[in-house]
């Protein structure tokens, strides 16, 4: 079988985004999913591996011939729950590590999706959180396994993301739908910052990654840091919209906000309060 690229996480959020836009492109893709999805179906250069258990993963990529990785896998929670642990884990450590393992003599260039959570505001090299921790190790394991080989490697770093058909229980998709319902939405503090990324604007860097016109590394792609107390107030002002909010606290809550030393910036507008405006004014 020959893929131009091995697609992980093709179920989530940003994966079946990053799946739609490169079948649109008429690039090849290969996804490799846990178990049977309905939203999921074959169709013209898109070919899907199941699979049940991690012990399965080197048989079915035995015969899989790719030149690209893009690893969306993820698993996200604030809970620190041995449920979750595990699933962080598994999702974030030990499933991205068997393909890397299996394909490191294959590939030519790895795209890893990475998160700011990999670190935090009072020290640099410690995570924000147990998902910052499992995403950093899937870095580092990648260029363990790299080391030895000609792999171009693009780290992508996220603070948040946004866009259409975003089904997680984030902040932005939770105000859009809460005001649908007539349901006030809690807010931790009013004082949150966000630097939210709209899915588009990722797209968009993959594809210049894709066509090489940027250079290996690792990114972070930011719209910079916005209050949301901000822009719930701004829209608002529309006399004809009232989104209903409650915040708990005052406390200042945002993500590291200094520049990390070794990480290449790169600016996008920051729209997130016209999405929102958008999506309520659409309801």
């Amino acid at each position: 079988m020959k893929y131009s690229i091995l697609l992980t996480g093709s179920t989530g959020f940003i994966g079946s985004h990053v799946l739609n836009f490169l079948l649109k492109k008429n690039i090849s893709v290969c996804a490799l999913v846990r178990k049977k999805k309905k939203n999921l179906k074959k169709k013209k250069n898109f070919y899907i591996i199941y699979y049940k258990k991690n012990g399965e993963i080197k048989k079915k990529l035995s015969k899989l011939k790719t030149d690209t990785i893009i690893n969306c896998s993820t698993h996200y929670s604030s809970s620190q729950q041995d449920t979750e642990i595990i699933k962080m884990i598994d999702s974030n450590i030990i499933f991205p590590t068997l393909i890397i393992n299996n394909l490191k003599n294959k590939i030519f260039n790895y795209i890893n999706i990475g998160s700011m959570n990999e670190y935090s505001l009072k020290n640099m090299h410690q995570p924000l959180n147990f998902y910052g921790l499992t995403k950093k190790m899937c870095e580092e394991i990648g260029s363990f396994f790299f080391k030895n080989h000609k792999v171009n490697i693009y780290n992508i770093k996220l603070f948040d993301t946004y866009g259409d058909n975003d089904k997680r229980k984030k902040l932005i998709p939770t105000i859009i739908s809460n005001y649908k319902n007539n349901k006030k939405t809690i807010i931790n503090s009013q004082n949150l910052f966000l630097n939210a990324v709209n899915i588009v604007d990722i797209l968009k860097f993959l594809e210049k990654i894709l066509l090489k016109k940027i250079k290996p590394g690792n990114y972070c792609l930011t719209s910079g840091f916005v209050k949301i107390k901000n822009i719930i107030d701004q829209i608002n002002k529309n006399k004809k919209i009232h989104i209903n909010i409650s915040y708990l606290e005052k406390k200042i809550i945002s993500q590291v906000r200094k520049k990390v030393r070794g990480l290449k910036y790169i600016s996008v507008k920051n729209k997130t309060k016209e999405f929102i405006l958008n999506k309520i004014t659409n309801i």
